[in-house]
């Protein structure tokens, strides 16, 4: 019987994503390897051939965030080493995570404008 520990990781490689246990020890440690700053406004979202792609929370983190992915692909390195993390991709956020949540109130219940004009008659 397979361990389900290496089961696992064939199905990942298998699915193309060569570093199973790398990724999630990136996921579950994320603050501690990455830093607060990069903890604070990405997300890791997989490693995939040597490449950690990292989500930006939101826009405006992005620029910041390009001026220090040199400083995050140091940090790895020296986690895992140079022949397990080749490079840092960051991405902006995705649509979806920027979207604000949409409130299950009317204008009215809300208090907004609209809520406050007169009934038309």
């Amino acid at each position: 019987m397979i361990p389900l520990e290496e089961a696992l990781e064939a199905t990942l490689r298998r699915l193309g994503l060569a570093e199973p246990l790398v990724m999630m020890t990136i996921a579950r440690d994320w603050e501690r390897i990455a830093g607060p700053r990069w903890a604070e406004q990405a997300t890791p979202i997989y490693l995939r051939e040597g490449t950690l792609v990292v989500e930006a929370k939101d826009r405006r983190g992005v620029g910041f965030l390009r001026y220090a992915v040199a400083e995050l692909r140091q940090r790895l390195v020296d986690e895992f080493g140079a022949d397990t993390i080749k490079g840092v991709e960051l991405r902006p956020p995705s649509r979806r995570a920027e979207t604000p949540a949409l409130s299950r109130e009317s204008p009215a219940q809300a208090g907004t404008e609209l809520g406050k004009q007169p009934p038309f008659r």
